[in-house]
Parts: C-alpha cells; structure tokens; sequence
C-alpha cells in the first residue's frame, strides 16, 4: 500500500508540474502587421499609378504605424519630384527626362509657411481665387502650401514675383522629395520630403479587410494594406507594402504551394510561411522593410489571386506557430529533399537543435516536377563559371564529391583544373553549378570516365514516416481542473530532482537502415560533365511534397511540423 501511495504521489507531482502552452507562448508576441518590399534596388520605381475605389489617404508611416495628413481622389500617380513629360512610351503615360524637354519640374513657390493642417484647405481655396493651383506641402513634417512643378529656378521665381500673396519664394530644391499627382487631371495634390521618412499611401476604408488598391505595372497587381514610397539615398523609389500578417499569409500560401493540395499540407504551410515571417531576421536590415516578395524570403504577389482553400489554411491557423523554448522556431522548407531532411550546420554552417535530419517517407521523389533530375555543363561553362567566382583553377580538368553527410547530401566537392583545385563546402557545393544542381544531393561525372554513384541513406530503417504516435497528457490544476496538454516543457521530479521532460511526438531520431535510392551520373562526353541528383531546394527543414504525402496518409498539421521539427510544439 505504501509503495502505491508514494507511485500516486509522483503521478499527481507529474500532472501539477506541468508548463501548459499558452504560459510558454506568452513570452513573445506575434506582429499586427508587416514591412513587405515590393520594389527596391534596381527595381525601385521613378513612378507608380495607384486606384482604389474609395479614394487614398496620404501621410507618413513609422513603421508599420500610420500618420494620416491629406486625403486625395482614388486614382493618382506618385513619382519622384524631378523632371518629367507626358509620353506615350512611359510609365503610366509620363517619362523622367532631363530639364529641356521637361513639362514638369521640381521647383515649387511657396506661398505659405507653417500652416496648421486644418487651415490648408482655406489656404488653397484662397489661391485658386487667384487662379493658382496650389497644394499641401508636408517637408520634415511641417505643413506648407506650395505652387506650381517648374522646370526650372528662373520659371519659379517668376512666378514668386507675380504672386498676389506678399513673401512668396522658391522652395529649395531636394532628392528626397515625392510628388503625388492626381492621374485624371495630371496635377500635383501633395509634396512629401523627409531624410528617413517615407510617402505613406492607405485606401480610405479604416477597415482593414477592406484596404484594397490597385498597382498599375505590367503584372496589374491587387494589394491589401497600404504603401510606403522613400527614396533611398536619392534615388528611385523603394516601394514597401504594409499588410496585416494573416492577409499576407492569404497570398504567400498558394504562391508557395499548391492551393489544390490536401488542408492539412496547407495548414502546415500557413504555420511554416508564418514562422518564417516573424523570424526573417535581418535578410534586409539595410532596407526598410522586413521581408521581400521574391524567393529570397517568400513569394508575395499580393492578392491576384486569393484563394478559397489558402485563405482557409490561414484562417484555421491563424496566430499560431510553430514554438521552440518559448519563441518562433525558425522554420525552413523547400520543394523536395529526395530523401531525409539534414543538420542546419550541413548546409549553413549554424547548427539549430531542431534542424536535424529526420525521415521523409511519404515524399514520391520519383513521380514529382524535378524530384529526380539531370542536367550537364561543358568543360568551358565549368571553368568560366569557377573564374566569374574569383575560383578559377585553369582550364577544369574534374570534378569529385569527396565528402557527404550522413543524410546523403554533398559535403565537400573538389574542382580540379590545370593550376590547381578547389574544395566547395556545404551549400555552395550546390550554388557553384546551378542551375544545373537543383538541390545538394547528386553525383557529377565527366563524360568518358566512368559513373559516380551518391547513395541516399534510410535514417531510420522504416517506411512509418518516422512519425511516432502521439498519446494525450493531461493536468489536474490546483482548482481541479482537467485539461490537456501539449507534452512540451513538463517538469518531473525523479530521485534526482525537478527536471524537463519533453513527451511531443516527433521523427525517430537517425539510424543505419540501408539506402532508399542511389545517383548515377554518367556520360560519355569527355568535354560534358554530368550531374544527377535529387530533390529540389535546401534539404533543411519540411518537405513540401513530404508534406503533402503525410496529409494524404491522414496526418494532421501540426504532426507533419513536429515531424519535421523534432522537438518543436505548437503555441496554441
């Protein structure tokens, strides 16, 4: 009886003890809304045509917080507050050209300085009595009332002479300023300059879901939130979309993967594509904004189109991520691994305890677009290709893997030529011949030398997934309430003192079983090397085909993510 009471004991210490999720969530908090860059370095933009039904509102935003100041008809130009004419051949009918053909220009008389916000219409209105048409200024975020786009000093300054209003002058001149032009009248309706400020631009609705403009650009883009235009060092504009976190998820999830494939793989995605927004980092700490709309981060075209069965993978996940001691796990995944995932530290050099090598079972590597693939490059392309990378090794002679991790994937390569030899590491061993290497699993073999064979390793010496099954824990608080919870963080005490355990479900850990595949690269060129291989992306991470083959096994969302993630969890 005894040893009994002191077994009921430990149990009900066990249950007492246990961290419950939403404690561990509450140590971070997740982002109203995000910084996107849609145009930037050498797309930035010298103009940009903007609609929205309801008309705009113009103002300032400090990061994702927005100053309104003016507000002004649903359809305008924003450019640089430079030289432009109307043109045919332009952008949205004008062109930036140089001062002799200009027919609008950066030079403004100001009438008026200082004005209080709600006394500039007045202001207006008394001008336009004078027959000049004349606008908000907002420079350094003091309010004026300017007239005229001159082309030049001399035109300006006429003008300040002719005016009806005592102490008129040509304002300054600055590459910083944005011009907003109203696109049915081709007038100006506001000048915004500020150093570190930009242009901010919002549909009128306060609303959020109903925030929505139109880009005109030759993709004619539809976007959610609202715009924020600043000219970098100067130059063109870089144009930033502010948006609501979920409604970016909206357009990320079937840009990423496909909108027909099972709810679970796109729940999966919805989560990963949100951790990876909120844990970006500083992939653009020199930009203004904290993610891009290209592969570099996740593709964002805005919201052409939105789709029913993305929009419900977000909305039946919304707010929630994948957590790992309490913050976003930083989340990775890629098209297909053609076999298990690796360590972080293989192909970026940072090890991340949750970046490991897991089993990837369920992904048909042999039956999907570039699962299995084959490609070449010339003697002379390989050898240019060494020299554009400040390698070059003479003319290349061969090309070795020396090396592979245990999961299967290309370590260390040797480029062999006539003045010497390279050795690429980890992911560079992939970057240094793409696009003919689609992913860090393949073989290479010069033509007329025999095949090179690259084994691909079973890590867990099964075909389950490695998926283990999952059994319900659940807590008894000191008001004797039941509930369950996510078997993460669970403090037991053992004969050696109060210690974690972590009880989740995740992939069996790395094991010898065999191979599941081997590549053969093999040619008889001896001017052509031949690369085979498998998979397509960084092997780091979740599978997107993995996934979508564990949701057509039945498994759940948040399984195929501890999957992938071993010792991750779920906020919520």
């Amino acid at each position: 009886m005894r040893n009994s009471i002191k077994i009921l004991i430990s149990a009900i210490l066990v249950i007492a003890l246990l961290v419950p999720a939403t404690t561990v969530a509450a140590s971070f908090e997740l982002p109203e809304f995000l910084r996107v860059g849609l145009y930037f370095g050498s797309n930035a933009r010298a103009n940009m045509r903007i609609t929205s039904p309801d008309g705009l509102r113009l103002g300032f935003y400090e990061g994702t917080q927005f100053t309104p100041i003016w507000q002004t008809s649903g359809n305008v130009i924003i450019r640089k507050d430079t030289h432009f004419a109307a043109s045919a051949a332009g952008v949205n009918g004008i062109a930036e050209v140089g001062a002799g053909a200009a027919q609008w220009g950066p030079f403004h008389v100001q009438y008026f300085a200082n004005v209080p916000i709600y006394q500039a219409q007045a202001r207006i209105d008394e001008l336009a009595a004078h027959g000049i048409h004349a606008y908000v200024a907002v420079i350094g975020l003091a309010t004026h009332i300017w007239g005229g786009t001159h082309v030049s000093y001399v035109a300006a300054s006429a003008a300040a002479a002719s005016s009806p209003i005592p102490g008129a002058s040509v304002a300054p001149v600055s590459d910083r300023r944005i011009n907003v032009m109203c696109a049915e009248r081709m007038e100006t309706v506001l000048v915004f300059g500020h150093m570190t400020l930009g242009l901010g631009v919002r549909p009128v609705p306060e609303d959020i879901e109903n925030q929505r403009f139109h880009i005109y650009t030759a993709s004619q883009l539809n976007y959610r939130g609202g715009l924020d235009f600043i000219r970098l060092d100067g130059g063109d504009m870089t144009v930033t979309n502010v948006v609501h976190l979920e409604h970016y998820l909206y357009h990320v999830v079937p840009r990423e993967m496909p909108a027909t494939w099972p709810i679970e793989a796109l729940k999966a995605q919805a989560v990963a594509a949100r951790n990876f927004a909120v844990s970006a980092g500083d992939r653009h700490r020199e930009m203004p904004f904290n993610l891009c709309n290209t592969v570099h981060c996740q593709v964002y075209l805005g919201t052409t189109p939105e789709i029913a069965s993305a929009v419900q993978a977000v909305n039946e996940t919304r707010g929630q991520v994948l957590l790992f001691n309490g913050v976003p796990a930083r989340v990775f995944y890629s098209s297909s691994f053609g076999g298990p995932s690796d360590y972080s530290q293989n192909v970026w050099m940072q090890a991340i305890p949750y970046l490991v090598p897991v089993s990837n079972h369920y992904e048909n590597t042999e039956n999907i677009n570039n699962g299995v693939w084959t490609n070449t490059m010339t003697v002379q392309q390989v050898t240019d290709r060494m020299n554009a990378r400040g390698q070059g090794v003479g003319t290349v002679t061969n090309i070795e893997v020396l090396e592979t991790t245990r999961a299967g994937n290309v370590l260390r390569v040797r480029v062999t030529g006539t003045q010497g030899y390279r050795d690429i590491l980890r992911e560079q061993a992939r970057i240094a011949f793409a696009p003919a290497t689609l992913s860090q699993r393949f073989a290479v073999a010069r033509g007329g030398q025999g095949p090179s064979v690259l084994a691909v390793p079973n890590i867990d010496g099964g075909t389950s997934g490695g998926v283990t099954a999952t059994q319900t824990i659940h807590t008894i608080d000191g008001s004797g309430n039941v509930s369950a919870t996510n078997r993460q963080n669970i403090y037991v005490m053992t004969g050696s003192g109060l210690q974690t355990r972590n009880l989740g479900a995740t992939a069996q850990p790395p094991q010898s079983g065999g191979n599941i595949a081997y590549i053969t690269a093999y040619g008889t060129d001896p001017n052509v090397f031949y690369f085979a291989g498998r998979g397509w992306g960084n092997p780091v991470g979740m599978s997107q085909f993995g996934a979508l083959g564990m949701a057509n096994a039945g498994y759940t969302f948040d399984q195929i993510l501890t999957h992938f993630f071993p010792g991750t969890y779920m906020s919520r």
